[in-house]
């Protein structure tokens, strides 16, 4: 994915299929880095299915030779500014 990709596709709401067949991840576009095309995706968590109660989203980091698609969900609607603002705060203090 590249950068101008990335940044049209900030907050949007991603399903990501591995080569070797592991269960999708799927979560917001949180940013992708440029020089390796790690994917990180934010996935907000709900009270009702977490184990860890503290616990209000989850972060992934996906290397890009592990990806085999990247499938956008357009049913969910994308994180707005404000929101991603929130989390760039939490992930670059």
């Amino acid at each position: 994915m590249d950068s101008h990709t990335t940044e049209k596709r900030r907050g949007s709401y991603l399903r990501v299929l591995f080569k070797n067949g592991r269960l999708p991840v799927e979560g917001f576009l949180w940013n992708c880095d440029p020089l390796t095309g790690t994917l990180i995706l934010i996935q907000p968590l709900t009270p009702n299915t977490d184990e860890v109660e503290d616990t209000h989203y989850r972060f992934y980091g996906i290397m890009s030779d592990a990806i085999q698609t990247i499938e956008p969900d357009e049913s969910m609607s994308p994180l707005n500014q404000q929101s991603l603002a929130e989390y760039d705060s939490l992930l670059t203090s």
